[in-house]
């Protein structure tokens, strides 16, 4: 028999503890040794456990209040909501703004493509600049419509004399064939006195791919004296000499 205040082992008939005087219990729930601490809570996915309580004829666990069913969906659901979030306007302002970014890129290719096509240099272009210089007796503007092998065989003085001498006010063409890197026309030019002159015309496409005028040959010459057409075509030919 133990008692139940020291835990000393005494006889099974004592009365008193022999170690601390107390009296002892003569039940036979004496047998068994008195827990003299409780044992340590333990954790529960429901709450804490707490330490058994002790009744006259049994001993029960204390169970703290589980948490209520739901709860931890419901702490979810606030962090999401915590979260920041970006409402649905702003979401639809930020494509449309993108959508509109990408069409203003592709409009300025296209407004870039579409100058460079129509600022291209073509023999057109060319011929309609040298006829409308020499119209305005701009004979620079004229001169540099040629080819840099043809104003090696020529002057820009020279150049302007000739025409001025000729009274050369205007010319006409008609379309131009392509062939690569050249080209080729027919150009009649006419004079204050009412005469003209056909010649045929080369156009070349520069390093820098721009079309000058390289060569002019005598077609057909009507009212238009030999010296005049030897003139007007400047010995844009290194070889050409003019026969009165």
């Amino acid at each position: 028999m133990f008692c139940s205040q020291c835990g000393a082992k005494n006889a099974d008939d004592a009365s008193f503890c022999q170690k601390c005087g107390k009296k002892l219990e003569t039940s036979s729930q004496d047998d068994e040794p008195t827990l003299l601490t409780p044992p340590r809570s333990s954790s529960s996915p429901y709450g804490t456990l707490s330490p058994p309580r002790t009744t006259s004829g049994s001993t029960e666990p204390n169970f703290a209040a589980a948490p209520p069913v739901g709860a931890a969906s419901e702490r979810s659901n606030r962090s999401r909501q915590a979260s920041p979030t970006v409402p649905p306007g702003q979401k639809s302002r930020q494509r449309l703004w993108i959508v509109l970014s990408l069409i203003a890129v592709v409009l300025f290719l296209l407004a870039v493509s579409g100058y460079v096509y129509l600022t291209r240099s073509t023999p057109q272009k060319t011929l309609d600049t040298f006829c409308t210089a020499l119209a305005a007796k701009d004979y620079q503007t004229a001169y540099n419509q040629l080819s840099s092998r043809a104003q090696n065989g020529t002057s820009e003085a020279s150049f302007a004399n000739s025409f001025s001498h000729a009274q050369v006010t205007s010319c006409t063409f008609g379309s131009s064939s392509e062939s690569g890197a050249t080209a080729t026309n027919t150009i009649t030019f006419f004079s204050s006195t009412g005469q003209h002159v056909l010649e045929h015309v080369t156009l070349i496409k520069d390093s820098n791919g721009t079309w000058k005028i390289d060569t002019l040959a005598l077609a057909t010459g009507a009212n238009l004296s030999q010296q005049v057409i030897c003139q007007e075509r400047i010995s844009l030919e290194a070889h050409h000499s003019c026969h009165p």
